[in-house]
């Protein structure tokens, strides 16, 4: 079971090979504009073409993402999926289309994409640390009150800054309180080791 971050509802057909995503009004990009159904077409379109292996895998078997309107999309599979394949790919990272049209998806770059999450990425030092932040504070409007934390890539941080946090203490569990900072590896065949923070977009 997962509950919609961006979809306020979904429809499933008989036959369970398409589902159709309403998005919510208040859907936003971190600059204010809107996510759109063309940002979700775009991201599921391009994770299957250009996507790491365990991202673009899981869609082998999805025939389309089709743009029903602005707020509405449609994704298609097979039916050789299997039954689980839409709880994987629902919880996939939505990308803007229009960012990434100034930004290719496959080149190498230290710019942090546009994201959608609670959390935003605000300085990347590369193969150092991932600076993270809020977008808005708690409690004003429903972020987690985490302060500015950085995450220190391969290191623990014993004696180091306060607001240090090394990836390995995450990832190992001795640091707790960050599970909802998941790291996931780049999304395609160049960029940084820890490309982006799974929160600071939101998944369908």
């Amino acid at each position: 079971t997962l509950y919609g971050l961006l979809a306020e509802t979904v429809t499933i057909s008989a036959d369970r090979n398409s589902f159709t995503f309403r998005l919510r009004p208040e859907a936003r990009w971190h600059d204010g504009t809107w996510l759109t159904a063309q940002d979700v077409a775009f991201t599921y379109t391009i994770l299957k073409e250009k996507g790491h292996p365990q991202l673009s895998l899981p869609l082998a078997e999805m025939t389309g993402a089709q743009v029903v309107d602005p707020a509405t999309v449609r994704l298609a599979f097979s039916g050789k999926q299997s039954s689980s394949t839409i709880l994987t790919v629902a919880a996939y990272p939505i990308l803007s289309k229009a960012w990434f049209s100034e930004h290719p998806f496959d080149s190498s770059q230290l710019v942090a994409p546009l994201g959608s999450g609670p959390y935003k990425v605000q300085r990347v030092s590369a193969g150092q640390t991932i600076e993270i932040g809020d977008v808005i504070p708690a409690p004003a409007g429903g972020g987690s009150g985490l302060d500015p934390v950085r995450i220190v890539h391969g290191h623990d941080t014993a004696g180091g800054d306060e607001r240090d946090v090394g990836l390995g203490e995450i990832l190992d569990g001795r640091r707790h309180g960050y599970s909802g900072l998941q790291l996931d590896g780049q999304l395609g065949d160049k960029g940084l080791a820890i490309d982006f923070l799974q929160e600071h977009f939101h998944g369908a």
